[in-house]
């Protein structure tokens, strides 16, 4: 049986302290360790036109960094306004396709999209996606439809190898009760939302005002950042990560979560 830790977290893409930011984020990348790490807000360096992600993945033991944005020539061909906004896929196991696909567009939001990759772990073969629901706190029933779509999108993913495991993680912009949510654990691949199995008992709030980039109105929070896992895979333990406790500081207006699975 093989352990996989697995981080899930929202950038937070602009630039208010961002180099701060930045660096308390590779320090505690590197003390967590890390296998699999899904970032959504993924934009390029205003300075140097990097990809962000990329500042992150080598000096972190993340040799594998795979990213999606679409740029505003697709947005154009697909009548998208603007860039659809970018996610990554930081890994140390050796990937072996990755796809994206686009999620349904509504107006008062940006263009999203679900990424995927299979990894190669051993002799097991895993499917990561990592996703970013629409924003709008009004667009419940959009969020469900893009999640559905998102599931479609597995599907074919999947679909086309012998997959043993698959993991879904990412910012639903909804908490644990609502429609979105419910598709994902109400689908045929049996996912279980990894915090809530771990600790059935704590809300684990991701966005609050706890943190000092968010806003006033957010106490208690919510918890909107998820990781999913299905097959092969079992949660052992999962915690919040970047929460100003245990060296780990504020990087974003989320907190990230942390999962650690057992590959059967």
């Amino acid at each position: 049986m093989t352990n996989i830790k697995v981080v899930t977290l929202n950038l937070w893409d602009v630039d208010e302290s961002r180099d701060r930011r930045d660096g308390l984020l590779i320090s505690g990348l590197n003390h967590l360790q890390p296998d699999i790490v899904c970032l959504q807000e993924v934009s390029r360096v205003p300075d140097t036109h990097q990809i962000h992600s990329e500042l992150f993945a080598a000096p972190c033991g993340l040799t594998h960094h795979l990213f999606s944005g679409f740029g505003e020539s697709q947005a154009r061909e697909s009548d998208l306004p603007g860039n659809v906004e970018g996610l990554s896929i930081l890994s140390r196991f050796p990937p072996v396709r990755q796809a994206s696909v686009a999620l349904p567009y509504f107006a008062g939001d940006v263009p999203r999209q679900i990424f995927l990759a299979e990894l190669s772990i051993g002799r097991s073969r895993i499917a990561v996606a990592t996703t970013h629901l629409a924003f709008p706190p009004k667009f419940s029933r959009e969020r469900e439809l893009q999640a559905r779509e998102a599931l479609d999108a597995v599907d074919l993913f999947t679909a086309k190898a012998d997959i043993d495991a698959i993991v879904l993680a990412g910012d639903f912009n909804e908490e644990a009760g609502a429609p979105a949510v419910h598709a994902v654990l109400e689908s045929r691949y049996g996912f279980l939302d990894a915090y809530s199995v771990c600790r059935p008992d704590d809300p684990g709030a991701t966005f609050t005002s706890a943190n000092p980039y968010v806003g006033p109105g957010y106490a208690p929070g919510q918890r909107i950042d998820f990781i999913f896992g299905a097959g092969k895979l079992e949660p052992v333990e999962c915690n919040l990560v970047f929460d100003g406790t245990g060296g780990l500081g504020f990087v974003s207006d989320h907190l990230g979560v942390l999962c650690v699975f057992a590959l059967k």
